[in-house]
């Protein structure tokens, strides 16, 4: 490769880079490294049981495992407990911020968080 070539890719690069991070920046309301009150802190890493109206539990804990873990660790989504709307809520809030869901991921997500966190 030429010189101008590899200029070009360094390029392609970093700004690649540079909307990868962008897009996994956590909102200034939610900072990173936060601990969760006493309160939220997690029982354990037990799924939720059967199937709720946006399909299987197995289906939204897969997609929380690997959509919401690009930008989060588990340990952070399964910190905190929230109902419906604030699943929603946040679940809308990352979209803006780059995660790329379709409408049913986030109806499977919802509706696995809101499950699990019920019990």
């Amino acid at each position: 490769m030429n010189e101008k070539m590899l200029r070009a890719l360094a390029l392609i690069l970093s700004a690649l880079m540079l909307v990868a991070m962008v897009g996994c920046t956590p909102a200034a309301e939610e900072p990173q490294g936060a601990e969760p009150p006493a309160a939220e802190q997690p029982t354990g890493e037990e799924p939720a049981e059967g199937t709720d109206a946006g399909g299987s539990t197995a289906q939204g804990e897969a997609l929380v495992q690997s959509k919401c873990s690009m930008c989060h660790t588990l340990d952070r989504v399964n910190s905190v407990k929230y109902d419906e709307a604030k699943w929603t809520e946040t679940v809308e809030r990352m979209v803006q911020n780059g995660a790329v869901l379709t409408a049913e991921e986030k109806t499977e997500i919802i509706a696995y968080l809101t499950a699990r966190d019920a019990q």
